[in-house]
């Protein structure tokens, strides 16, 4: 873990150890970002723009010369299923197979000045990112990017959502964009939503909003204005689709049907605060003044 200003701190066979006066340099002290690779390199990220890893029991920090250009802080980081790194600043962005770096900018296609929000492998094997405003698909075969817009555009959206269904499409919601990118097109309609996308296993579209529960189905919207204060859905794995509300207890989904759960049901209170699966069907929720659980 990284603490402000004072290097990092390390926690080994129960005992903490604190790294300052062993890292690269005192740039490094500023630590942002933290993950591991799949050889199990740990790789820091810096707000001063320095990157550096540790790997057998010692820090190395990454040098221009070493092929690494960013200069900026970097805003996101990603491992990609081939175990490449993925390190994205605004307008710019550097990829590591392991052994060189490469550096990609506007110059190369992507958007200029707007931060990325997600990262994501296509089923072609190519890669997307999102940004705020506009998707940019990268070819790693022909090293080329090509960028499909939004129509409508907002440096920092009131509300953007990004989910996957189960043939690997990209549905993305961003200031009034609504649409489905295959790795080829971008198909998009104008449409406002105030909610979350959720995907689940039948490719059914759901957004809980706070006085209404929306269902895309079958290229249909369907409005459940009865459904207030919806905030989060889950699916179990029956099927059933389970929907937090902020104040009208749990609500379940099956069969075309919704049951509700409240504190006559045994809810300690209808406002939730959060709520998980485990397992796939284990439910627990935290409420405003306890725990629940319900398992089968």
């Amino acid at each position: 873990m990284g603490i402000n200003e004072g290097g990092l701190v390390q926690i080994k066979e129960g005992k903490l150890i604190i790294h300052s006066d062993d890292l690269p340099s005192l740039k490094c002290r500023f630590v942002s970002g933290i993950l591991e690779d799949k050889d199990g390199k740990i790789w820091f990220g810096t707000s001063t723009g320095i990157i550096f890893y540790f790997n057998n029991n010692s820090f190395h920090e990454i040098e221009r010369s070493d092929g690494y250009k960013l200069s900026s802080n970097p805003s996101f980081w990603e491992i990609d299923n081939d175990n490449n790194i993925w390190i994205c600043a605004i307008g710019c962005l550097a990829i590591y197979n392991g052994i060189n770096w490469k550096t990609y900018n506007v110059r190369d296609g992507l958007t200029r000045y707007s931060p990325l929000y997600d990262l994501h492998q296509m089923k072609d094997g190519s890669t997307i990112l999102i940004t705020f405003w506009s998707i940019n698909k990268y070819d790693a075969v022909k090293d080329t990017w090509k960028e499909f817009h939004f129509k409508y555009k907002k440096m920092f959206p009131d509300e953007m959502s990004v989910a996957f269904d189960k043939e690997g499409n990209v549905w993305i919601y961003n200031q009034k964009n609504f649409g489905v990118f295959d790795g080829n097109n971008w198909k998009q309609e104008k449409m406002e939503l105030k909610g979350k996308i959720f995907i689940d296993s039948r490719n059914r579209i759901w957004v809980p909003e706070i006085n209404n529960l929306k269902l895309y189905e079958n290229n249909k919207w369907t409005d459940f204005k009865d459904i207030i204060d919806a905030w989060k859905i889950l699916e179990d794995k029956y099927g059933t689709i389970w929907i937090a509300t902020k104040s009208d207890g749990i609500i379940s989904y099956s069969e075309g049907k919704f049951y509700y759960f409240r504190e006559k049901d045994g809810l300690v209170s209808s406002e939730i605060k959060n709520f998980f699966l485990i397992d796939g069907n284990d439910k627990w929720a935290i409420i405003d003044g306890g725990i629940c659980h319900c398992s089968e």
